[in-house]
């Protein structure tokens, strides 16, 4: 018989042998056990599956399952269908948990009953050095409507003066696993849609009634240059496109797009920002006809046309300011100078 809250912990791992032992031994090191954690080799080639093994072999508490190379969404999914716990959580194969972090998820949840615990993190150099810190300042319960009206449209991004989102990642969330199975909700593939996890959580939390921030960090994300989120790569304008409209169409579909639209819009904008800017860094990446097909994109555009320009902030404004009229040479002069950093 299970009980209230048996957690199983679900690890993504391909090709970390680097980081995998720190990441691993940070959850056999937790003050409050997990029940199950599952590691999902996704056909790693560099040593990270006989890593996987040696663990699983000297834990009984860890099992490996081994699948061929889909992408660390799709082998989220496969922990889902195999998971035995009540409750899961995500944690990144190069990155840390705190020794707390399921103590405090587990009794957050067993004071509230929340349908997702979510608690601060810091991101960390690979030497651990702590780069910024995100966490809640106090216990923050969202329940019934203020869910969808306004726990939700936080996680879609900030309001266009402020930093006021709520973090949209999945790693550092305690999320019911049994809602998960009973409303089929699933990872997207990051190769056809970027930022999985948003996608996930919108799902998710579409189904919520009750959230629980709490207060704290807990989680460390290694910031690592060979990370998918830091890779340059040449088909991310075009995923961040697909990944607004497919996101767009949900939020439609759910009745929440109007309440959302603002806020999801700058965070195109911070997408867009960030493109170009790994396309400023790669030696052949950012040329004037690149940036001119950008500025002139008809999705882009009509974001822009939808958007309150005027109640950003300096750079910001600036920085669509230049999009919005099409100066492709001066924002090229912007992004290689530093000046929309």
């Amino acid at each position: 018989m299970r009980s209230e809250c048996s957690i199983t912990i679900a690890v993504p791992v391909y090709n970390i042998a680097g980081y995998l032992e720190k990441c691993i031994d940070s959850i056999l090191a937790q003050t409050v056990s997990a029940d199950e954690i599952i590691l999902i080799d996704d056909g790693s080639t560099d040593g990270s599956s006989e890593i996987c093994d040696r663990y699983a072999a000297d834990h009984g508490i860890i099992r490996v399952l081994h699948k061929a190379n889909e992408g660390l969404g799709l082998a989220c999914n496969s922990a889902i269908e195999t998971a035995s716990g009540t409750h899961i959580v995500f944690i990144d194969g190069d990155d840390r948990a705190y020794p707390s972090m399921i103590e405090a998820l587990k009794t957050a949840y067993q004071s509230s009953r929340c349908a997702a615990v979510l608690c601060g993190y810091d991101e960390v150099s690979e030497d651990g050095q702590i780069l910024a810190t995100y966490e809640y300042g106090s216990h923050v319960l969202f329940e019934g409507d203020a869910v969808r009206d306004e726990f939700l449209p936080k996680m879609m991004g900030s309001s266009p003066g402020c930093h006021d989102s709520i973090c949209v990642g999945a790693k550092h969330v305690l999320y019911s696993l049994d809602m998960i199975k009973e409303n089929g909700i699933r990872f997207p593939s990051e190769r056809e849609i970027i930022s999985e996890d948003m996608f996930f959580n919108l799902e998710y939390y579409l189904q919520a009634d009750s959230v629980a921030l709490i207060p704290g960090t807990y989680y460390a994300y290694v910031q690592r240059s060979g990370s998918l989120t830091k890779s340059f790569r040449s088909d991310r304008f075009e995923k961040i496109k697909r990944f607004h409209c497919a996101m767009r169409e949900e939020m439609l579909r759910a009745g929440v797009w109007e309440i959302c639209a603002t806020r999801f819009s700058k965070t195109f904008f911070i997408n867009l920002r960030m493109c170009i800017a790994q396309e400023a860094g790669c030696d052949d990446g950012l040329t004037s006809e690149r940036l001119s097909e950008i500025c002139n994109d008809e999705l882009v555009q009509q974001i822009i046309a939808e958007y309150p320009v005027e109640l950003l902030g300096f750079k910001q404004r600036l920085f669509v300011q230049c999009i919005r009229r099409r100066c492709s040479s001066l924002l090229r002069v912007f992004v290689r100078t530093g000046v929309l950093r």
